[in-house]
């Protein structure tokens, strides 16, 4: 019989089902910019925390060892060391932070787990419930604040910028539109998982499930994101054609089942990739359409009522200015002994007020010119939110970024087709060992300042994970890292004959969750060096799935 100091120190540091619940929570609410900047402090916490699981598990099972794949990802942070070590003049204290945490994270998280297979589900089942409550509030709260018609934009003081409620038209809730849309096709993938599996049996649990899964679709079309939809849409397409129907839930279903099944896919999936969001994102917000177009008809109204007015006043100082003119010529005829003098200075002072009327239009043409010389400056200046600290940018980076392209690709990307060339001058300067992650960003913003997408790379990345792998740690963290895909890649297909029959189903929602996040990453960078909800998220999804595999025979 256990005491209770020994259960408190088995909850803590045996399990890790407490750390990875707390570490879910606080990342999913850090990921609100304000919260971040104020309260991540609290993320020293998990390094003592996750330090303490490791040292405990050291000197006792060593079972957050198991598995040749967590070596190379310590030789990956081995590296990225070295990496940090020649780059030692830039941003040490901030590249040390981040190889901290992911040495931390890529233990405790990706190592291995729980031998038991009970103990395992128990964990997963506290894990599927936490998220799949926060995900659920945070859609709540984001579908409120849009129905709300709430909007605004603030900067936080490290000069990262938050949004609340929509940003240009698209559902921003209380993060951005990206995070959003990645937040809710997590929620679609965990609610099918959580319906096909059989995982709730009583009628409410199922309406829960079925209304969470009708909001974040509806919060993932309106968030616009095109990186989270067509992912989504790509591992929907190969849940339900490879997955599914080999799988122990339709083991045995008719042809027909799997046959109808396999059509609605299609169809969601053609609906997805043909950019039918756009329709239905236009749909939704064709009352604001309407609403604005009401009062652009309003103030033309208005400005129509003004041009009449001001017609109907013109004209009626015509008509008095001609009724005082023939009450002068009257008034000359009768007084003729008017001297001439006194008709030589009217006509002078006459001269004199069109003068000045002329002078004063002038002046107003001229005002009007230099307000409007300013306006477009201030507009020009927009693109940038900031001089960069040094000026001096060398010659041939700027010439190199002469053959960007700067057509159509480019901007519905976003300019990532620039941020990534860029990245490509600068990884042949130091191709085998990198800038680190925090050592390129001051250069490439130089290097992209006047385009405006200096900011992207400062508050982003390279919004493409792979190349801040180049980037970042060079061609040896770059090779030690897809030698690990590689290796976990492997691991799946000699087990592809019996896993998928074998295994629980939420090992199939663990596969599309990382497949998920290795598709979108080729528009993002979140899972690597940033400590934040989607890094925390993928790798613990990983090392589930990790877990699994092992589980199963070759």
């Amino acid at each position: 019989m256990k005491t209770k100091a020994a259960k408190i120190v088995d909850i803590l540091f045996a399990r890790r089902t407490a750390f990875k619940a707390v570490l879910l929570f606080v990342m999913a609410v850090s990921t609100v910019q304000w919260v971040h900047y104020h309260f991540s402090f609290v993320y020293r916490g998990f390094l003592v925390w996750g330090a303490l699981i490791i040292a405990w598990d050291f000197f006792h099972d060593k079972k957050l060892w198991k598995g040749k794949t967590i070596w190379l990802l310590g030789a990956f942070c081995l590296l990225y060391a070295v990496t940090i070590f020649l780059n030692r003049e830039t941003e040490l204290v901030k590249n040390l932070k981040a190889l901290a945490y992911m040495v931390i994270l890529f233990i405790t998280l990706y190592g291995g787990g729980a031998a038991d297979p009970e103990e395992r589900r128990k964990e997963r089942k506290v894990l599927a419930t936490e998220l799949f409550v926060l995900l659920l509030i945070i859609a709540l709260v984001c579908l409120a604040l849009f129905l709300l018609g709430y909007h605004k934009t603030y900067k936080t003081p490290d000069k990262v910028i938050g949004y609340i409620g929509s940003f240009n038209s698209s559902l921003a809730g209380l993060m951005n539109s990206n995070t959003i849309g990645a937040f809710f096709s997590i929620s679609v993938l965990l609610d099918l998982g959580l319906l096909l599996g059989k995982k709730v049996t009583k009628g409410w649990q199922k309406a829960l499930v079925w209304v969470s899964l009708a909001l974040s679709v509806l919060c993932l079309f309106l968030s616009y994101s095109r990186t989270s939809l067509y992912a989504l849409a790509a591992v929907l397409g190969l849940g339900v054609f490879w997955l599914l129907p080999r799988a122990r839930a339709f083991e045995n279903s008719s042809f027909k089942t799997v046959l109808v099944s396999r059509i609605l896919a299609a169809l969601c999936v053609i609906l997805l990739l043909t950019g039918a969001a756009s329709p239905m994102h236009d749909l939704l917000y064709k009352t604001e359409g309407l609403l604005a177009a009401k009062a652009e008809t309003t103030a033309a109204e208005s400005s129509s009522a003004a041009e009449t007015g001001s017609e109907a006043a013109m004209e009626t100082t015509e008509a008095a200015g001609s009724s005082a003119e023939k009450k002068e010529t009257t008034a000359a005829t009768k007084n003729e002994t008017a001297s001439g003098a006194e008709k030589e200075t009217t006509a002078a002072a006459k001269s004199e007020t069109v003068a000045g009327a002329s002078k004063e239009a002038s002046a107003k043409t001229a005002a009007a010119e230099n307000t409007a010389a300013q306006t477009k400056a201030a507009e020009s200046s927009a693109a940038e939110t900031e001089a960069p600290e040094s000026t001096t940018v060398d010659k041939k980076k700027v010439l190199l970024m002469d053959g960007h392209p700067d057509g159509e690709v480019d901007a519905a990307l976003t300019g990532r087709v620039t941020i990534w060339k860029t990245a490509l001058v600068l990884f042949k300067e130091k191709p085998l060992f990198g800038y680190t992650n925090c050592g390129f960003a001051d250069t490439m913003w130089e290097m992209l300042y006047g385009t405006g997408y200096g900011v992207h790379v400062r508050n982003g990345g390279l919004h493409n994970i792979y190349f801040e792998i180049m980037l970042s740690s060079g061609t040896a963290g770059a090779v030690c890292i897809a030698v690990f895909g590689v290796m976990c890649l492997i691991m799946v297909l000699k087990r592809r004959k019996t896993w998928i029959r074998e295994a629980e189903p939420s090992t199939a929602v663990l596969l599309l969750l990382v497949l998920f996040f290795l598709i979108a990453e080729l528009m993002e960078s979140r899972i690597m060096y940033r400590t934040g909800f989607f890094m925390v998220f993928f790798w613990m999804a990983a090392g589930m799935l990790k877990e699994d595999m092992m589980g199963i025979r070759s």
